[in-house]
């Protein structure tokens, strides 16, 4: 439990820029660590959860003693129903040297699950010069036969997770997402997700609400961006295989750091979470993996985000994070002829290929170039995903990856050196929607959640519906509560006053049939 103690405490943290001196693969000065459940922190009220005072948790105070502490953190606060992302904390220090002696100070309280070096991610673009005027990737998957199945008036939200998105391309700006719970420029976090004024997205690295590259050479995630869901059928540029569905910018690279590092990627993708987003694209990665990477995409994936992530460019099988992770869809990059990308990785743990030389898409200052990387490849397979949850929003993350992995197109014969090493295979993105078109028949499935399942006499409990594949009726049963049915999707909390073990069922139905759940006790 946390003791609530009210404090005013001067924070002297100072800002620091990062440089790799102690490894290539980890962030100088920063650790990841979380408390124990039963270890007692000090909170304030009206506290900046990106810039703690070091008494937050005692135990590093007489650590900081022999060290230079420059700031603590809650990084990951906007993840609210995650206990374990509420108690791992990100502690920064100028001593780049001392951090395994860090660590095992920290380790020696006894007060944390563990405590570990925070990965350095790295954009995965192999630069080339512009040498295509035309998008052969787009004919390559078939885009126009997918198209034929939805286009126009997508609801879905991609989230780039990437060094910037220019918001104010030409190619981009008509498929920008807009906060519709948040007011512009009044200071507030209106719609308390945990990030102020994110209009069209958040700078994760510098804490703004500007996600716009600083200069031109921040061109990755804008090139990204444009791949995924640039705006098409508008007269003007590129055409993307999104078509139409919404970009939400996540800026995670610091103004102060490489366009070519990715510094707080996973930040961005709690805060991708935080915004809805339904796709979130991480054109980026690193060999190092770490137990708090892995729990923010696993409870991303919970939350049910599609996650697609770059197998990597350096031509190896070696695991490349967060690609590798279980949760993601890992995309390694092909060019013409369906061929593996030179610099390309590659693996049994891969899932799927995409077309990833020489891209042509979106730069910043509404300019346009080519590029090549898994980086281009994964966008391709996220913009995918996204329009086919356009044709079937109630599909859920194992859905789309079953008809992504089902539909894909035999690349064997072009590849016998890497024979199940590149996942299923190419997306066939007219397949692909193909294969959604065909769940629109399915019934629905029931399921619901409580917020407690044992109360007192006179107590609420809270039911949320999770049923999937699209119902269109609702019908509850509260076995001994009041009220004792409910008609609707979302119920009112329902209130039991007599001392009892109770069930609770709930009834969905759409044109093609129905279902029913009943939870017992």
């Amino acid at each position: 439990m946390k003791r609530l103690v009210l404090f005013a405490i001067a924070s002297c943290f100072a800002a620091t820029t990062y440089a790799q001196t102690i490894s290539p693969d980890y962030q100088d000065g920063k650790i990841w660590f979380r408390i124990k459940s039963d270890y007692r922190t000090i909170h304030g009220l009206n506290e900046n959860p990106s810039s703690l005072p070091i008494a937050t948790v005692p135990f590093l105070e007489p650590i900081g003693k022999s060290h230079s502490f420059t700031n603590l953190s809650l990084p990951f606060h906007a993840a609210k129903n995650s206990v374990e992302l509420q108690r791992t904390y990100l502690l920064e220090f100028s001593d780049y040297g001392q951090v395994d002696v860090i660590i095992n100070k920290m380790r020696a309280t006894g007060n944390i699950d563990y405590a570990e070096r925070v990965p350095l991610d790295h954009s995965d673009l192999v630069p080339n010069d512009p040498s295509y005027t035309s998008q052969w990737h787009l004919a390559t998957i078939n885009a126009a036969g997918a198209w034929n199945y939805f286009s126009a008036g997508s609801t879905i939200q991609i989230a780039i997770v990437d060094n910037a998105l220019d918001r104010n391309h030409q190619d981009l700006s008509g498929n920008l997402w807009t906060n519709p719970g948040e007011i512009a420029s009044n200071s507030i976090d209106d719609d308390g997700n945990g990030y102020v004024d994110d209009i069209n997205g958040y700078d994760v690295a510098d804490n703004d609400n500007n996600p716009n590259p600083p200069n031109n050479t921040f061109d990755h995630g804008t090139h990204v961006g444009g791949i995924s869901s640039g705006t098409t059928n508008n007269g003007i540029g590129i055409a993307s295989i999104g078509f139409s569905c919404d970009l939400i910018a996540v800026k995670a690279t610091g103004n102060s750091n490489s366009p070519s590092s990715v510094t707080d990627g996973y930040d961005g993708v709690v805060y991708a979470v935080a915004a809805g987003a339904d796709v979130i694209n991480k054109s980026r990665g690193g060999t190092s993996s770490s137990t708090t990477a892995q729990n923010i995409i696993t409870w991303a994936s919970q939350q049910g985000c599609v996650l697609v992530a770059a197998a990597g460019n350096s031509n190896t099988n070696a695991l490349h994070y967060p690609a590798s992770y279980t949760e993601c869809i890992a995309v390694a990059s092909t060019g013409s002829g369906d061929v593996k990308s030179s610099f390309s990785n590659y693996g049994t743990w891969v899932d799927i290929s995409a077309p990833g030389s020489n891209i042509y898409s979106t730069l910043p200052s509404n300019q346009y170039g080519n590029m090549s990387g898994t980086s281009m490849a994964c966008p391709m397979v996220a913009g995918l995903a996204g329009l086919m949850l356009s044709l079937n929003p109630g599909l859920t993350p194992t859905d789309i990856r079953n008809c992504l992995v089902s539909s894909a197109t035999n690349i064997n014969t072009q590849n016998p050196s890497y024979i199940g090493q590149l996942g299923a295979g190419r997306i066939n993105a007219n397949a692909a929607m193909s294969c959604i078109s065909a769940t629109l028949n399915w019934a629905p499935v029931a399921g619901f959640v409580a917020n407690v399942t044992t109360v007192t006499a006179g107590g609420v409990v809270q039911f949320t519906d999770q049923s999937v594949y699209n119902p269109t009726t609702w019908s509850w049963t509260f076995t001994g509560g009041t009220p004792a049915t409910y008609i609707g999707q979302n119920p009112p909390p329902i209130l039991y006053s007599t001392p009892g073990t109770y069930n609770v069922s709930l009834t969905v139905t759409n044109g093609n049939g129905s279902d029913v759940q009943t939870n017992t006790n």
